[in-house]
Parts: structure tokens; sequence; C-alpha cells
């Protein structure tokens, strides 16, 4: 597995290791439940394998065009600068939690980052580390490299609020 997905790995397992499913299940104040952000996170990694499956079915990267100055700038932050100055954002649908079980999304995160991961390889390979295969909602074309800093920070910012609610 890739540094990256595997420092993603490493980061859940350990921020799971003393939580209890009553806990994990448990509402937080308006904020996602841990099983909540746990299957955000679930959900990113499936959506963001789905479009590499696509796009390695079409065999052929995405068609390069101007980035609005926002998308820069989310860029900038997210995938250059590690989030430093990120403005956090509403998720989109596709990626807000739906009440999924604690047990079924442990279960099931490893084996997901695993196939992300396969999917990721097979993408560089076919079509470079460096060229844009999928879009992601607010920062648009990504690249192989792209995903990989995308899911290392995006799973921080999330492990951090699952450790913090401990």
């Amino acid at each position: 597995m890739h540094r990256s997905l595997e420092q993603c790995r490493a980061d859940i397992r350990a921020a799971l290791v003393d939580v209890s499913v009553a806990e994990a299940e448990r509402a937080r104040d308006g904020r996602w439940s841990i099983a909540g952000t746990l299957e955000h996170l679930d959900l990113s990694y499936t959506r963001c394998t789905m479009g590499l499956e696509r796009r390695l079915e079409k065999g052929t990267p995405l068609e390069r065009r101007p980035m609005p100055l926002r998308q820069r700038i989310d860029r900038l932050l997210i995938l250059r600068l590690g989030g430093i100055f990120y403005r956090p954002r509403e998720a989109p649908a596709a990626i807000t939690p739906t009440g999924r079980r604690f047990r079924e999304l442990d279960a099931v995160i490893e084996p997901h980052l695993l196939v992300l991961d396969q999917r990721l390889k097979q993408a560089a390979l076919a079509f470079g580390a460096h060229t844009p295969v999928v879009n992601h909602p607010f920062l648009g074309a990504c690249s192989v490299a792209d995903w990989r800093r995308f899911h290392r920070w995006h799973t921080r910012l999330h492990v951090r609020q699952i450790t913090t609610s401990n």
C-alpha cells in the first residue's frame, strides 16, 4: 500500500483503539458521531474508487480545463499546504453519512482503502501519477498524486475530530 494510504489506515486504527460501539454511535452536539465520521471517510474512499474505475474503463484521462480561482486557491491550501488555512465546508450529499453502524464500518474501511490503493496504482500506470483522472467536487480535476495527498489530509482532519471527541 502506498505510504499515504497506509498512514490513513494507521491513523484510523489508532483513533479507534479504545472506542466502544456505544461511544462511536453516540450523537455529538450537532456534529457527526464517530461512526458518522468514519462513514464519511469510507464514502470518500469508495466514491473515489468508483470514479477511478469509470476512468480506467474509458481508458482516457480527464480533459484538462481552465480552473476557477476558488478551485486553484483550495488546491493550493489543501494539496500543497496541507489545509493550513482551510475553511470547513459542508460535505456533498454523496459522502454525507446515512447512519451505517459502527461495526460494519470498522470491518469495511480497511478493505476499501486497499481497493482504493489498487485503483490509484492502476490509474498511475495507465495515465501517469500527475495526469488528472477524477474530479473532486471542490478541487476539480485531480491526479493520482493529488488524490493521495487529499485522502491523507482529509483522513488526518477527521481523525483529529474522532480523537478530540473521546
